[in-house]
């Protein structure tokens, strides 16, 4: 474990008076109760942060908490309550392009590729410059074996944010749709990066 988080997680607990054994009603407690599970989260103590994320009242839940604690269902294969805590969360923003963006996520893990190219183009219109969204509809794509699609996502998604790992798809995709010249091209631009 990282010692910087190990000094972090230290502070937060030295420095938080509240029992996280109790119940949680007033919005100082959640706060300190949300920087305390997330300081655990961060630091891949995910069962203690989903114990006290549980333990805050429906009415102080934020969208924030309900993704993180549906990462956390995730993270233990547990789909359905990933599922719950993400519809939970766009009850408390329907245009939260976080929430689609992980409603994709959920959807393209569990094979479901429609709803996922769905939930990636909701992100995408919620927020239109989080290349992140491009990047995984262009692979929902890709599944599809849609490489003409998929190359305008990751062009896309690689005006946004040069990340290696869209030219890389790109390259490929490129190699699929049989244009070697431009796959040489993007891949010697991906080699760049490294």
């Amino acid at each position: 474990m990282n010692f910087k988080y190990l000094i972090i997680l230290f502070l937060i607990l030295l420095l938080a008076p509240f029992s996280f054994g109790e119940e949680i009603y007033t919005e100082k407690d959640v706060l300190d109760a949300k920087t305390h599970a997330f300081a655990l989260y961060n630091v891949s103590q995910k069962d203690e942060a989903l114990e006290i994320l549980n333990k805050i009242p429906r009415k102080y839940l934020t969208e924030e908490i309900c993704i993180v604690k549906a990462n956390i269902y995730e993270d233990k294969e547990d789909l359905k309550n990933a599922y719950k805590e993400l519809n939970l969360a766009l009850q408390i923003n329907p245009k939260s392009y976080k929430v689609y963006y992980n409603l994709g996520l959920l959807a393209y893990k569990d094979n479901d590729i429609t709803l996922a190219i769905n939930n990636f183009k909701k992100s995408i219109k919620y927020n239109s410059q989080f290349a992140y969204s491009y990047y995984n509809l262009a692979l929902c794509h890709i599944k599809q074996e849609d490489y003409k699609k998929a190359k305008n996502e990751l062009i896309k998604a690689a005006q946004i944010e040069p990340d290696k790992n869209f030219y890389y798809n790109l390259a490929f995709v490129y190699k699929k749709l049989n244009k070697e010249k431009y796959a040489e091209k993007i891949l010697d631009s991906y080699n760049k990066m490294n």
